[in-house]
């Protein structure tokens, strides 16, 4: 994320930029992308994918982020010195 966001003075851009601009994976489309699969199964899949990725979050890496919270605050000083 420090990369991306240093932008041209980063040495991964070309890579960063031979990336897709849109992205086909549905749990990633903006909310009403989402909607438009109302209906199909794939609606509820998304749906349940979703829930589970937040479940882990709240489960697994809030707590590391609680816990080692001045190794975040590193990241962070290293970041605003880079950009």
């Amino acid at each position: 994320m420090v990369e991306k966001a240093i932008g041209k003075r980063s040495q991964w851009e070309d890579y960063f930029q031979s990336f897709p601009s849109y992205c086909p994976i549905p749990i990633l489309w903006s909310k009403s992308e989402k909607q438009t699969l109302y209906g199909l199964e794939l609606y509820d899949s998304v749906q349940q994918e979703l829930v589970s990725i937040a479940e882990d979050y709240n489960e697994i890496v809030l707590p590391f982020l609680q816990r080692y919270t001045f190794m975040y605050v590193f990241v962070l000083i290293g970041f605003f010195f880079l950009v």
